[in-house]
């Protein structure tokens, strides 16, 4: 409770940017990491980014052939450089987990301490739950092996024959 009370006024009071402090960094630094990476235009909303490797981005879907923009939530450094290049908003392609609005709701809630945490109740044998029986009488190995053959036997039908009885092609006359 302590905690959680701590983090909702550290949020109300501290986060007034659109992004966490933590996740604001991140962003600054995939920014000056693509900085001086050069970038292409290979469609509408589609970019090549030109790093030590080439990669593609593209902004309609939020996807990167680095894959660290779908895994995490969060536009990789190739992602930030194609979002500088059409002057928008990066923050609005950022997935809405890491705002400071989603971190506020998160402790927002009030947990309700445990009743009689330190002062537990005594265990009372009689609170005790009998667990009923499986079966209602209980068989012998014996008994179960007597079941066995005096269950009722399908007659068998003589494949030379035709004739339904208690013979087969084995014991035929």
């Amino acid at each position: 409770m302590k905690k959680n009370s701590e983090r909702r006024v550290e949020g109300l009071e501290n986060f007034n940017t659109r992004l966490t402090p933590v996740y604001k960094s991140i962003l600054k630094e995939n920014i000056d990491i693509g900085h001086t990476w050069t970038i292409f235009e290979s469609m509408e909303r589609l970019y090549e980014v030109k790093s030590p490797r080439s990669h593609s981005v593209d902004l309609s879907e939020r996807t990167c052939t680095c894959h660290r923009w779908q895994v995490n939530g969060f536009p990789c450094a190739h992602a930030c450089l194609a979002i500088q290049a059409t002057r928008e908003d990066i923050c609005s392609f950022v997935e809405p987990y890491f705002t400071t609005d989603w971190y506020n709701n998160t402790y927002q809630e009030i947990i309700l301490p445990i009743p009689n945490y330190d002062n537990p109740h005594p265990y009372d044998p009689s609170d005790m739950l009998s667990v009923p029986s499986c079966y209602s009488t209980w068989y012998t190995k014996s008994m179960a092996f007597q079941e066995y053959w005096e269950k009722q036997k399908r007659p068998m039908m003589c494949t030379k024959c035709f004739i339904l009885g208690h013979h087969n092609r084995a014991t035929f006359p």
